[in-house]
Formats: C-alpha cells, structure tokens, sequence
C-alpha cells in the first residue's frame, strides 16, 4: 500500500513539527510543472473511513490505476475483486468525505474523479489550511456512474477535501482514482524522528549528537528517583547484558542514562532529552519518570525489551520530548470471568500494556460462567452464615463451554487473595492499577450456581422449593442455579429486596476492595433483561444502592451505561462507561450531575469486534470490521458531546467467549490497543488525520511485541524483516536473532557469509561443500528455529495463531568446528522467501585462536625410600617436624610450590608472588561495549559485526 509506510509520513507530520521515517522527493524536474499532486510522495490521503472488512482503502484511490474503462470497472467480477483499485466509503450516510494533504501549498488547476458503480450524485471540494476547519470551494458537481469527472478549481490550498452530499444507492460510494492536477512546493522536511507510540505532545530533534549506551554508562538517580532507574536498569540489564549500575553521581565520562525528580507537576508528565553526554528524564511524579524510561525504551529499539543479552548498537539520535496525557484513565478490560487468566498471563498483558503507558487494567472477575477470587469467611456480620468459600470451590470450577468458534472448553481456576494481591503489586511498579469489577444484578449466574441463600423468589433462580414443591426452611438448603457454561446474557439477576443479597455485596465488596486499593469500584450493571422484564425499574434501583454502598466503603463507583439512564449517574463524581448505543445522548444527564464517563464504545474499542480481512470476529458495533481507522479516527470528547475534564479516560475491552489463552487477547487487540493508548494519551491535535502515520510508526514498533513474545494481527502491515546478532562464548551456536512475522517456516532463511583468508580456503572448502576454494568465500546456511508455531489467521476462529515471527539463527556445530584459525571477515543476512525480501547485511568479523597445546602427562613418583631416623636438630634450629620454614628474598628455595587458594582451580599453573596477574576475561557484553564501533578485534574471540558497527562476540572454549 504505497505511501502509508514511508513517504507519506513527511506531509503528514509536517504541520505539527514531526517527522517522516523517510521521504522521497518529487520524481519532476521542476515544482512549476503541472503534475498530477495527488500522487506525490509529499502527499498523503486520508478518508472519513473505507468499506469495513475490505482492502479497498482510501490510499487505493490514488494509485495510477482508475480501472482502465467504463467497460472494466463495471465488470462485476473487477468491481468485487479484492485486488480492485478503488476506495469504498465506510457509510453511505455524510460526513463521506476523501481528503489530501499536498505537504505544502498547493496551487490547483483542476480536480479529475473517476467514480465507481456507486457514486455521489452530488459533492462539493473544500479546503483548509490546518486539516481540521474546511471551507466550500467551487461549485456543487453530480457524479456520473463509472466515469470520470474533471471539475475546473483555480484555487491555492494546503488540504484539499471531496465532501459528498448525496449517493446513488444503499451502498456507499466508490471512487477509483482522484487526480488533483496543479503545483506544488513542498514544505522543509524536518529531520526524521524515531517512531514512538502514543506519539508525544511535543517532539522534536535536537543538536546534541547520538546518545549511545555502553558497558561503561551508568544510571544516574537518587532518592525516589532511584526506583524507576532500577525498574529501567532490570530491562536493559537483560537485554544488553551491561552492569548500569544505579548511581547518584558518575565519575566517568560515558554517557549516562539520568533520572531526576524536579518541582512541578504531580501527574503523570515528563521531559526527555538525549545527546552525546546523557540521556535525560526529568518529572515531578515516579510515575512521570516510568513513562520517560518506557519511551527510551522505544528509542533504543525493539531489541531492548529483549530476554536474552543481544549486540547493540543501543544508539538514539538528539531528541526533546515534553510530554503528558490527555486523560489520566487509559485502560484496558480482561475477562477471566468467562475463561481464566493465570497470573502469569496477567503480568505478561501488563508488562505490555506498561510500554504503552497504559494507567488501569480492569478485571472482570466475575459472571455467569464463572467467579475468580478468593473471598474468605472472615470478617462475616452477625447473622451473616453464607459459606464464601463455595465460590471458588463451586464457581471457580466453572467456565464457558466449547462454542461454535472454538472446540476448546473455557479455563477455569481462580485467584487466591494473594494472587490478587501479587497482581496489584506487579501492576503498580509500572503504575498500573487495577479496578475491580464484580458484576450485578446481573450477570449473577455463577453467584447463584455457588451460594444457596441468594436463590431466593425474587432472584432469577427460585431454589426455595423441593423437587415435590415442598419448601425448604433453612436458606443454606436453598437449591442452587444450574451452572451456566453457554454465552448467553441477560438471564441471571440477583434478588433486590433479600437481606442476603447485600450482606453477601457488602462482605464481597468490602474484601475485594481492600485486596486492590483502588479508588474506583465496578459494580457491572450491564443487561439485566429479564430482570427488567420481570422487575421493571428495579435494576436501577439496584444500582443507586450499590452506588452508595460501595462509597460507603471508601470508593466511587463506576458502572456499565446501563446503570445511568440518559448519563444520570447516582452521585458527584460517579463513573459511567460507554460501551454501546448512541453516544452523545448521555452528555446531558452527566453535565447535569456533574459525573464522569469512561468511553469504551464497541465501534472505537471492542477487541473482539473483527480486526479485518482474514480474521474471525463479530461485526454488530461497525456493520463490518472495526480496524486501525475505527480504532483511531475519532475524537471522544467529540463523540460524547463532553469537553475533555468530563472524561475520566478510554479502555479497550475484552469479553472471553472465545478466548483460551491471553495470545487469544493478544492476537486481535494488537495493534488496535496501541491506537487505542494514542487516543487516550495524545493531543487530538497532533492526532489528527494521522492513521498514515500511525500505520508506519507501528511497523517500526510491533518487532518489540514479537519480541515480547506477543501475537498481534498484522494484515495491511508491510512488515521488512530484521536482523540482530548475539555474544556467544562458544558454548552455543545461536548467532542472532531474525525478525519476519507471518511467515511460514520454510519460508525464512539465512545465511553467514565468509571471506576465509587463502591460505585455509583448501581446508575451508573440504570442510563445507558451499565453500569455494578459489577465492575462500564460504557461505553457511543457518539453521532458522521459531520460537513458537506458525499458525495463520482464519475465519473460523482466533485461537492460538501466532505469526512465528521471532527467528533462532543457528550456525552448525560442525560449521563452527570447520572454521580456520585466523581472522575471518564476512556478513550475515536474512531472507523471507515469501516475498523475496533481503534483509539488510550484517557486517561479520571472526578471530579463531589455535586451540592451546594438552599439558604434558606428569611424571609418575618414585616409591619414597624409608625415611631415616631423624638425628636431634642442633641447638637453635627447627625440630624435624616436617615443616618447611618460610622462604622469601634472596635465601627462598626456588623449589618450594606455594599450595593453590581455594578459589583457584586444580588444573591453573600457580602463581608465584612476582608473577604478573592476567586480567580477568571480559563477559561477551563487556567485549562488545569495549570495541565500541571499532574493527578492533579482540585477542581469543569471534565476533560478527553489527549494523552501525557494534560487534558480536563469539568465544571459542578449548
């Protein structure tokens, strides 16, 4: 898809100061040259959407291809192909709109659109200098079926937008090219930026030079400080193998990571700036200074959230950063309730979520297919003889069933009270935290299932009666609800007017809460259908007292839409999250009781709504698929009808029907979850008309979720396959490390490629048939080992897949072994077969040393003759004791051995005392950090070189 990866990023991102990962120039000789602009690399389109589910993406409408004649884009078989060439709106229904950003001011001449079969039979161009304020340019122009319309402009404009005003049909409009004929020159094209997600408020380049982390850098921090220095150290530790120590002051001149606590604001905003000298982050919170780490992290690329010590180089360019969120909640909703999350599972969604400063994780710890926490006995009212442990001994046990889109049961299982507690702490060391939720009246099906008193008459389940009618007296006899393992909703509710039930809530909520600490509570509230069939009015009602009694315990409630009619939360400040309906008919009830709104609509957020093509999902919030445009090209505030300060935040929810493990979450909500953190996190103003640009900072950054060991759904993505080397001591034949995602296994290959010095080439050669001899080139074919299954995406289901992205790059032990002694130069490549794409070289370096000379068998000892008997020792000397008096200075006898220190091995040569000590052998990451970006080849070590020059250490044991 041409430009949304790379060229179009300059225009783009040149009106608010950021840049391009690269941009092409103008392929003309001149800027006063008529020229079609729309298909500039300066240029980038962008639509109000395109058709849900389909390839035809506004960027197809400015392609060259305008579907050769009438003829042929009426051919019914071209029209619905895939592959065809044109945009498809997303809804027949303005604003349908296709607009162009020229990068520059653009003087126009006139405008050609070449319709589809479904077409506007009126529209109107506009123009705008920012992207955001349109104005009407030129006369109303009908569209004509299949065919091409030219309309005269004669305007000068920055962006230039097709705004239709009426449509053919039921169908939304189709155009297969849009040619805007005129001149333009582009504006300066700033200097390229890394890509970061969520894209900072303010970003910039600076002059400073390259920072470049070394073995020698320390981290600079003290007080508070020193605990996200340390959180940051453990990541880079891992995957550079350095010491960065944490210190409060450095003594040498290696640039240096520093984290400073500052005056100024309390949340979550921070400054980072990097150069020559020292990367710096400055913040006035702990949580300010994680957020500046976690974006260094991104800078200093994928390979840095590595679990294993990999090559740098570890290098980022001069940057300033200022920057703090848009809304304070950015979320995201797991559903163990349906089918269970293990705790490590959890810590791995978190971990991933910390990257992208995500600040709540919302746990759906309970429904009708299952109940997830511990809640013990203890601390029970007087009265109160519910038995709390049957709801993980009973609802723990249970989970959905196989469904019509996967074979595999639901998990079950549950957390213990210090699982839970071991979450939240994970969770707050990257200032994550979790809100709770316990769902109801609804959704109650597996309390039923668990607790005999709450099937009481009024509650869905009537257990107060035996099998022959009789009734039970005793509640705890109650008979239960049966277990519910399908996905249907809306049947289960708890009894409103039973004692039992809110003794049974407040125990519940009172543990739960004091587990988690969170300041806001989730009390659920969602479809309570035939509760409202039976009980009209009582669900809320239900709510409003679940309301108080959670603030009673010290939180504020927060709650499905469904317990705030028309946005009228219960009290001040109460919470109502939006998941569906319509959007902005709640902005008069919240402003009327001044409440806040967390925003998790369907069509915006809904990771289980279908991702795109190729991919299994439902489609009820957008009629279609709900993707990258769905996920990004909204405004919230905008949505609601609400100014920013009554939006607490956004969350990304996801509902468990069909998942089995937390790669079925990671699989369709990445990278939607990463547009989804932009939103939360970034300026609508330096987000907008920016999906181009978010495509093409995703593809640089999606290698670290792979790395991270995340799935995610790349369709649309065009992905360049990567390259990173290892140290290796010898003891292993790992090399490095391919990145290509998607790709089958016999697909990917790679190769290390040799210049063997002559006088070994014979040897060389006899040693690997690929060698030739002539020239001692040698090149080895690499072993490639994923590191999980490639399993594709499907319709059927979304269990499971996984793009196998992460590579093993294996050298043979035999191809080690055959090697000469010697340097040896060469270079180390990757290929996915698949699409015929090289990866860049890696530059490769060897220094083989002759393996040391065996010791020579020491001699056998003579049978020691009898010892004399020992004549008395002169008056003055040493009795014969077998003690050998001390020998140092001129009179020592250079026979006597001093006895090895324990620490020293059996098979080490002792050392005398004048004996000069050898430096201790360098770790393979110290090695590296010590050639820097040098040719430098170490004695006694192979190493393969880097791109940017950093080196991989290969150690040869004897």
């Amino acid at each position: 898809m041409r430009r949304t990866l790379v060229g179009a990023l300059g225009a783009i991102l040149l009106t608010i100061g950021l840049a391009p990962a690269a941009v092409a120039e103008p392929a003309d000789d001149s800027a006063n040259t008529i020229k079609n602009l729309a298909m500039l690399e300066t240029t980038n389109v962008f639509a109000s959407g395109h058709e849900s589910g389909t390839n035809w993406a506004e960027d197809r409408a400015v392609d060259g291809d305008n579907g050769t004649d009438y003829a042929t884009r009426e051919t019914n078989d071209i029209w619905k192909s895939p592959d065809a060439s044109r945009w498809s709106a997303n809804t027949k229904e303005p604003p349908v709109w296709l607009a162009l950003n020229f990068g520059g001011v653009a003087d126009i001449a006139q405008v050609n659109v070449t319709w589809g079969r479904q077409f506007a039979t009126e529209y109107q161009f506009q123009q705008s200098e920012d992207g955001v304020t349109w104005t009407n340019v030129g006369p109303v122009v009908e569209g004509v079926q299949s065919e091409t319309v030219t309309t005269e402009l004669g305007i000068k404009a920055r962006y230039l937008r097709l705004n239709t005003l009426g449509h053919r049909s039921q169908w939304p409009v189709s155009i297969w090219e849009i040619e805007v004929m005129g001149t333009v020159t582009p504006d300066p094209i700033p200097e390229p930026l890394p890509p970061l997600i969520p894209k900072p408020a303010s970003y910039a380049a600076a002059d400073g030079g390259d920072f470049v982390l070394s073995e020698k850098s320390d981290i600079v921090a003290s007080g508070d400080a020193s605990v996200e220095a340390e959180a940051l150290a453990k990541v880079l530790r891992t995957s550079t193998g350095f010491a960065l120590p944490v210190v409060e002051k450095s003594t040498d001149p290696s640039p240096d990571i520093v984290f400073e606590m500052i005056e100024g604001d309390e949340g979550e905003a921070y400054s980072l700036e990097t150069s020559s000298e020292a990367a710096t982050i400055l913040a006035g919170t702990q949580h300010g200074l994680f957020n500046g780490g976690r974006t260094l992290l991104q800078l200093l690329g994928p390979w840095s959230v590595m679990d294993q010590v990999v090559s740098g180089p570890w290098s980022v360019q001069s940057v300033k950063i200022e920057d703090s969120p848009r809304f304070a909640y950015r979320g995201i909703m797991l559903d163990p309730a349906r089918s269970f999350f293990t705790v490590d599972e959890v810590k791995q969604a978190i971990d991933v979520m910390a990257n992208y400063k995500f600040s709540y994780l919302h746990l759906h710890l309970t429904d009708d297919q299952g109940w997830r926490i511990e809640i013990t006995n203890e601390g029970r009212e007087e009265g109160d003889t519910i038995d709390y442990t049957r709801l993980t001994t009973i609802g723990g046990a249970t989970a959905m069933g196989a469904t019509e889109r996967t074979t595999l049961p639901g998990v079950v299982g549950y957390y213990t009270q210090d699982d839970l507690r071991d979450i939240v702490a994970y969770a707050a060391q990257r200032h994550i935290t979790v809100l709770p939720e316990v769902d109801m009246p609804g959704h109650s099906g597996s309390i039923l299932h668990s607790i005999p008193q709450l099937n009481t008459p009024g509650s869905s389940h009537d257990g107060t009666k035996d099998a022959s009618g009789a009734p039970i007296e005793d509640p705890a006899d109650y008979i239960v609800a049966p277990a519910q393992s399908t996905g249907a909703v809306g049947n289960s509710y708890l009894d409103p007017a039973s004692e039992q039930t809110w003794m049974f809530l407040r125990h519940v909520v009172k543990q739960v809460g004091e587990i988690t600490g969170s300041q806001y509570f989730h009390v659920g509230g969602d479809e309570t259908h035939k509760m409202d069939q039976h009980h009209p009015g009582k669900a809320v009602q239900f709510l409003r007292e679940a309301s108080a009694m959670v603030r009673d315990l010290g939180m504020i409630p927060v709650g499905w839409h469904e317990w705030a009619p028309d946005g009228k939360v219960p009290n001040e400040g109460d919470v109502m999250q939006l998941w569906n309906g319509n959007k902005a008919s709640f902005a008069t009830g919240l402003t009327e009781k001044n409440g806040k709104a967390i925003y998790s609509h369907a069509s915006n957020l809904y990771f289980p709504q279908k991702a795109g093509p190729g991919i299994w999902g439902p489609t009820w919030a957008c009629g279609g698929a709900c993707g990258l445009p769905e996920f990004y090209n909204y405004d919230p505030a905008v949505e609601m009808n609400l100014s920013d300060d009554q939006i607490l935040g956004i969350e990304g929810a996801m509902w468990n029907e069909h998942v089995r493990s937390i790669q079925d979450f990671f699989y369709p909500a990445f990278p939607r979850a990463m547009a989804a953190a932009e939103v939360g996190w970034t300026p609508q103003a330096v987000r907008n008309n920016q999906l181009n640009d978010l495509k093409g900072r995703i593809v640089e950054l999606t290698p670290a979720l792979t790395v991270m060991g995340v799935q995610f759904y790349d369709q649309g993505l065009d992905h360049k396959p990567l390259i990173r080397s290892v140290p290796n001591d010898g003891s292993s034949t790992l090399v490095g490390f391919g990145y290509s995602p998607n790709t089958a296994a016999d697909a990917v290959s790679a190769q290390l490629t040799l210049e063997v010095p002559a006088a070994a080439a014979r040897a060389v050669t006899r040693a690997n048939d690929s060698a030739d001899g002539a020239t001692g080139s040698k090149t080895f074919n690499l072993e490639t080992k994923s590191r999980l299954e490639y399993r594709p995406s499907n319709e059927e289901n979304n269990n499971d897949r996984a793009q196998a992205g992460l590579w093993e790059l294996h050298l043979s032990q035999a191809d080690l072994e055959s090697l000469p002694e010697g340097v040896i130069t060469g270079s180390l490549s990757l290929t996915n077969g698949s699409t015929s794409i090289e990866a860049e070289e890696v530059p490769v370096a060897i220094d083989k040393q002759p393996a040391p000379e065996p010791a020579p068998e020491p001699e056998p000892e003579p049978e020691p003759a009898p010892e004399p008997e020992p004549e008395p020792a002169p008056s003055g000397e040493p009795s014969g004791t077998g003690e050998r008096p001390s020998q140092t200075g001129e009179n020592a006898d250079p026979s006597a051995t001093v006895k090895p220190s324990d620490s020293q091995s059996e098979m080490e040569p002792s050392k005398s005392a004048t004996t000069p000590t050898k430096a201790p052998a360098k770790s393979p990451a110290a090695s590296l950090a010590a050639t820097g970006t040098s040719t430098t080849v170490l004695a006694g070590v192979a190493t393969l070189l880097l791109l940017g020059g950093t080196t991989l250490v290969l150690r040869r044991r004897s």
